[in-house]
């Protein structure tokens, strides 16, 4: 989540079953005009759908525990009861953040504590025993966005121990190489670390899912900027938080032009919102608040045609570079008015089920949290906006 301002063989025989039908381009290094080149990769929509993923459909992410910079810092510390809880609901995996980097040595060979790697271990653990998959992901690792360079030595060897360990775990774990590049790991620096990363851990683990995230938070604006190999088993991630205005308002974490809470999902309200004075510093926030108080739903800025749109662009990058899409996350903060969350959550997993997109949502356990773990009960209405 933005916390800053602005494979299994099966799948593997399904992707070629589907190579007659077309050839799709992939995204497999620059051209010589630095723009994403083109190569031949089964196609990843078929039939208008994106292929699924079998196992990785509708998800929930377990954060806020094992990401904090220690468990438990935030409120979360995992429990059994978490992925109980996913697996009763009929969820097929879970999401698990971890901030590896808080918990590795600072200087060469940047070996991980072994506590927090069995911490990990525990987690995936539980998983398996209750059938659930498990996209294990590189999150928060907050230097490394502000000093590519500094830390790339260390995050290549984080992902050496990371793939080292878990050699034998079956194909139901997935490897998520890093959440949200952004700042000033741009998307020419964050490729040149997914080409150090990607085929390092493809020497142990030939056909393991690896989840990808594009730039800038994983928007997928970026999405066409990403160059990856052809290789099937490498899945493009974005994040789904548009219209932010509405989703991260009143947000701690975000700058003071989010400040405008009451915002409403879809516009527009039945009485005009004022925004706080920061809002109206900010163009393009100023140009949101006008045309939310304004159109009408079907134009409106906090309305449905800004998801259709999210989606029409990662559809579009599937289409045309033949890596199939997965929504890592999606969520609206607990500022928003209860129906307003649900009726957004609603939007957001209705499109990408119509699309044939995988899901997880978002956190579990901060300001959108869905999971009442202490009595097993699932926060309304949000609950039965993800489940029913």
């Amino acid at each position: 989540m933005l916390r800053e301002f602005v494979a299994p063989m099966l799948l593997l025989a399904t992707l070629a079953g589907c190579a007659s039908r077309s050839v799709t381009p992939v995204a497999n290094g620059p051209s010589s005009n630095g723009s994403p080149q083109a190569t031949s990769m089964p196609p990843a929509v078929v039939n208008g759908k994106v292929l699924p993923i079998p196992g990785f459909t509708h998800g929930i992410n377990l954060g806020n525990g094992l990401d904090a910079p220690s468990e438990g810092e935030w409120g979360v510390v995992l429990d059994v009861k978490h992925f109980e809880m996913a697996k009763a609901a009929g969820f097929d995996h879970v999401r698990l953040p971890v901030r590896f980097s808080a918990h590795a040595a600072e200087v060469a060979p940047f070996t991980i504590d072994a506590k927090f790697f069995e911490r990990v271990d525990w987690a995936l653990d539980q998983a398996q025993k209750l059938g659930l998959n498990v996209i294990l992901d590189l999150h928060h690792y907050n230097e490394l966005m502000e000093a590519p360079e500094a830390h790339t030595a260390r995050f290549v060897a984080l992902w050496q121990q990371i793939a080292d360990r878990y050699v034998s775990r079956p194909p139901s774990v997935a490897f998520e190489l890093l959440n949200e590049p952004c700042k000033e790991l741009n998307p020419v620096k964050t490729n040149a670390l997914y080409k150090q990363v990607i085929p390092l851990i493809r020497q142990k683990h030939p056909n393991r899912l690896i989840f990808v995230d594009s730039f800038f938070w994983a928007n997928t604006n970026y999405l066409r900027t990403l160059e990856l190999p052809a290789d099937p088993g490498v899945i493009a991630q974005f994040h789904m938080y548009q219209p932010i205005l509405f989703t991260h308002q009143g947000a701690p974490w975000m700058e003071p032009e989010y400040g405008t809470t009451g915002v409403i999902f879809p516009g527009p309200p039945k009485t005009p919102i004022v925004p706080v004075e920061a809002a109206l510093k900010i163009s393009w926030v100023r140009d949101f608040f006008e045309g939310y108080n304004k159109l009408p739903a079907d134009k409106n800025p906090s309305g449905m045609s800004i998801i259709v749109a999210e989606f029409d662009r990662a559809q579009s990058y599937a289409e045309k570079f033949g890596h199939r899409v997965y929504l890592g996350e999606f969520a609206a903060i607990d500022k928003a008015d209860p129906e307003s969350r649900s009726r957004f959550i609603k939007a957001v997993r209705g499109e990408a089920e119509r699309r044939g997109m995988g899901w997880c949502y978002w956190d579990d356990g901060g300001m959108n949290k869905a999971m009442n773990v202490a009595d097993g009960t699932w926060v309304q209405p949000i609950g039965d906006a993800l489940l029913k």
